[in-house]
């Protein structure tokens, strides 16, 4: 029984659509010679200036990234401290979802859309929580991608099984350390053999010897598989 079942009769929950501001970081120059355009979503208590550290090791030139930032912030340690974001919570949910979509959308078409996709490759890549973000941005919003890529996170599998575009046109990567503190290997096994089935696509595995965060060595690996390294 939802908590809104035993509220009062006078009690009325009130939904209220309102302007926000949202942020978005980008590392590069977006020009003509920019060969391929990452687009980031980091994972829970992280802000995506910080996820960003990882990729400003690329070339400007030829690479362009782009890394929204979940709509709540909050202080991760109590009541000061150190802020991080989230991309939502169970609280409100349908609406969560609806709101980070419309905000993802709005990100794809300011700094994907312009830019010639002919002579691009387009990145998605998902930290721990924005996994279960980008998943659902793929599903609803089918923008165009040239790869996919799960880092240390799992996918919402109802929401992938209900997509009637399967996603087998393009490559999809889940990289994952052998010392991940929220992923041991049974849990990632099954999770792969799940989306594989759900998503009628074959995922390359990429393993590093680390735990659950984006690693320097691994990111350079995973450069070279996709043809990304140059």
């Amino acid at each position: 029984m939802t908590a809104e079942k035993n509220w009062p009769d006078k009690l009325k929950k009130n939904i209220l659509v309102t302007e926000k501001s949202a942020r978005c970081f980008t590392y590069g120059e977006g020009g003509e010679d920019t060969r391929h355009v990452w687009i980031v979503m980091h994972g829970y208590g992280q802000l995506a200036s910080g996820v960003m550290q990882h990729f400003t090791g690329l070339d400007p030139q030829t690479h362009f990234v782009v890394a929204p930032e979940g709509l709540s912030r909050f202080y991760v340690n109590g009541l000061y401290g150190k802020v991080g974001a989230s991309w939502m919570t169970s609280e409100d949910r349908e609406l969560e979802i609806k709101d980070q979509l419309h905000f993802l959308d709005r990100v794809y078409e300011q700094f994907v859309s312009p830019m010639n996709q002919e002579k691009l490759r387009i990145h998605a890549l998902g930290f721990s929580q924005g996994v279960a973000t980008l998943t659902r941005w793929l599903v609803h919003r089918k923008p165009d991608i040239d790869s996919i890529i799960f880092w240390a996170g799992t996918a919402p599998f109802s929401e992938i099984e209900a997509c009637t575009e399967p996603f087998s046109r393009v490559p999809w990567y889940f990289v994952i350390g052998d010392e991940d503190e929220f992923l041991p290997e049974k849990a990632v096994q099954r999770h792969l053999k799940n989306l594989e089935e759900k998503s009628g696509s074959k995922i390359q595995i990429l393993r590093y010897k680390g735990r659950h965060r984006i690693e320097a060595g691994a990111l350079s690996e995973l450069l070279k598989v996709i043809g990304a390294a140059s």
